[in-house]
């Protein structure tokens, strides 16, 4: 007997990975790892939104995405998280156009590096607030929009990005806050909460280097 095709053997790839219809907001989504999951998230059939500082680079990205041949649909959005100002503002944008939100990635970071003794205030201010503060900021400030997304058997999804580079110690004398290292603390201390009928979920991710 001859074997069943792989392609026949079970649910096609657009089925089994699809969120068509749902809503997506990637934070940093205009490069990177950021870019990558819109992509992804839109191949399937979602409707993302990308946030990040650029706007034009913002801009491009979402064209480029829409430009692929995707189910979905890609919009972009300036957004400069490293304030609760910015973090009110995006919310606030996301209210006025959605009713609700399935998956936030709050995938937007920084990096600053420098001697202890010369570390900045202002660099320890704007990573913190990028890396750590901001996607609690943003999370609460759509929490409206993620309860009316969830259900008990679909819950929304909130996905925090961090990193590898999160858990491991600097070279002695020296303070190198890494891109989504506080990120990577806060959600190993940071339990979840499932609030009323919108349930909701979170998730953590931290990439790291490919084997070669």
């Amino acid at each position: 007997m001859e074997p069943t095709p792989l392609s026949q053997s079970g649910p096609d790839d657009a089925d089994l990975f699809s969120v068509h219809g749902r809503t997506a907001v990637v934070t940093g989504g205009s490069r990177g790892i950021g870019a990558m999951i819109a992509r992804g998230l839109a191949r399937d059939g979602a409707q993302v939104v990308i946030a990040s500082r650029k706007a034009d680079q913002c801009r491009a990205a979402a064209e480029a995405i829409n430009a692929s041949g995707v189910r979905g649909h890609c919009t972009a959005t300036p957004a400069d998280l490293s304030s609760p100002e910015g973090c009110q503002r995006l919310a606030a944008w996301l209210a006025e156009h959605h009713h609700s939100v399935d998956i936030l990635v709050n995938n937007a970071g920084t990096t600053w590096g420098a001697p202890l003794e010369a570390f900045p205030t202002a660099g320890w201010t704007k990573v913190l607030g990028t890396n750590l503060i901001a996607p609690f900021d943003l999370t609460v400030g759509i929490l409206p929009l993620l309860r009316r997304a969830g259900r008990a058997d679909r819950p929304a999804r909130v996905i925090n990005i961090g990193s590898v580079d999160g858990i491991n110690a600097p070279p002695v004398g020296e303070l190198l806050l890494q891109r989504r290292q506080g990120r990577a603390a806060h959600a190993d201390q940071t339990p979840c909460q499932t609030a009323g009928g919108g349930a909701h979920h979170r998730e953590r991710d931290r990439p790291g280097a490919l084997p070669d």
